[in-house]
């Protein structure tokens, strides 16, 4: 058998709120999608070309697999259109997909290493849950149907059951099925051993971890991940690739899906968390957390597209003169330096907006004078060397929200909290919010300017 047939066309109506961030196919289990443990099987069968059926909402699968060439495969995508059945599939792509071919589900779960024929010659399992082997072209594969597929009446999924198919029809299901798979993956280790160990870590490339951060049980780290030093982790725990888990925090019997950042102090217990989101699979709660110091998306801002940057110039270019305009103000009224304005004095405005339109800084973004009396402290905070990631803008939204205030902590936090990646209405927001801050600015500025000078009696 030299070709596969995938469908990963599912769309997750079974598994709110995952569904609106994850198709199925690209749940994480052992830090890999369900899709990618489908394909690793295809490979050690042999196969070469693969058909991947999508819905329209599964461009993510695009995005990650792409051709398929880092598993020495070669990927083609077909569009599955509403209510049609995979014979109808199959009978579209017509003669490219020849006989014999393997047909199977990409989005539930085949165990860790399924009775799959691997030649012709090995006696084969033609059907079972998800998995069909065809030998004739005309063969139907009706039985793939997830509609059929969630008909049946099969037991709910057990730990000890790891390597039969689970379907991951609730969070629950897919919450036992990521632990399950990291604890059988050391079972065979602990058998070979006389005395095995309290404690085991399964880490990916690019990741750091305390040992002493595990107090017992099972922990798996995806790659470019990172617990810091005081976190716990307890139990089995699955985390993430690109996750951050800070000090202080304690979790147990869970999972950390892709970009989460925990904060200090959080403890987590038998949930899912997806970036600002528990939920609790035993009490069946989803809870949602707007705070970007506890619970938040790890996720690098998201640059909003070249769209994005010539409406930050063309921004630029035009408030040029109303920049002028406050500078002149600004030196006019020859006001006094105070403790609201904190840290070395910022070049005129005219000359930072120039910089934007020759795509030096951003439009909106951090003032890079601000931490500068920071860098020298004992004891820097942690949250600094986030503060001076962001980009260096014009315009601060820190400043334009907290319009004189003096304290260089609460502007640099206040700056993390309003950073967000740099799109249209990001621009529109902060535009509609500076704008206002400077009219209260300019207004008392240009009384002071347009004042009479009057000179003090002196009585002779």
């Amino acid at each position: 058998m030299k070709s596969a047939l995938i469908f990963a066309d599912r769309d997750g109506s079974e598994l709110p709120p995952l569904n609106d961030r994850y198709c199925p196919a690209m749940l994480p289990v052992l830090g890999k999608p369900l899709l990618e443990h489908s394909l690793e099987h295809c490979l050690s069968l042999g196969i070469e070309t693969v058909y991947v059926v999508l819905d329209a909402h599964a461009a993510s699968v695009r995005r990650y697999f792409e051709t398929g060439a880092r598993w020495s495969l070669n990927i083609h995508y077909v569009l599955s259109r509403q209510g049609e059945s995979p014979d109808r599939v199959r009978r579209r792509i017509g003669q490219s997909l020849n006989a014999p071919y393997v047909a199977m589900r990409g989005d539930i779960w085949h165990g860790l290493e399924p009775n799959f024929p691997r030649d012709e010659g090995t006696p084969k399992p033609h059907r079972r849950l998800g998995y069909v082997v065809n030998d004739a072209a005309d063969a139907s594969i009706d039985s793939l149907h997830w509609q059929t597929i969630s008909r049946i009446q099969i037991p709910v999924f057990r730990p000890d059951a790891i390597d039969r198919p689970c379907r991951v029809y609730s969070l629950g299901e897919y919450h036992s099925l990521a632990l399950a798979a990291l604890s059988d993956v050391f079972s065979a280790r602990d058998r070979a051993i006389d005395n095995p160990p309290t404690t085991r870590l399964l880490l990916g490339a690019q990741t750091r971890v305390n040992h002493v951060s595990l107090d017992e049980g099972t922990a798996f780290i995806a790659e470019h991940s990172r617990v810091d030093i005081g976190a716990q982790l307890a139990g089995v725990v699955s985390v993430g690739r690109h996750c951050l888990v800070d000090r202080g925090t304690r979790i147990a019997d869970s999972v950390l899906l892709d970009h989460t950042y925990i904060g200090a102090g959080l403890a987590v217990k038998n949930a899912i968390v997806d970036q600002d989101r528990i939920i609790r699979v035993d009490l069946n709660a989803t809870t949602t957390i707007a705070d970007s110091f506890l619970l938040w998306s790890n996720k690098r801002p998201v640059d909003g597209g070249w769209l994005s940057k010539a409406l930050e110039r063309l921004i630029a270019v035009c408030l040029l003169p109303l920049a002028a305009l406050f500078d002149f103000l600004r030196r006019m009224s020859a006001e006094p330096r105070t403790g609201s304005e904190p840290g070395p004095l910022r070049p005129p405005l005219v000359s930072r907006l120039w910089a934007v339109y020759t795509g030096n800084i951003a439009l909106f973004g951090r003032d890079e004078k601000i931490a500068k009396p920071l860098q020298d402290s004992p004891e820097t905070p942690p949250w600094q060397y986030q503060y001076e990631q962001l980009p260096v803008g014009a315009i601060s939204p820190a400043r334009a929200r907290l319009r004189g205030q003096g304290d260089l902590t609460l502007l640099m936090l206040t700056e993390l909290e309003l950073n967000r990646p740099r799109t249209v209405g990001f621009l529109a927001k902060n535009l509609i919010r500076c704008f206002w801050s400077g009219l209260k600015t300019l207004l008392p500025t240009a009384r002071l300017c347009s004042r009479p000078t009057t000179l003090p009696e002196v009585s002779k």
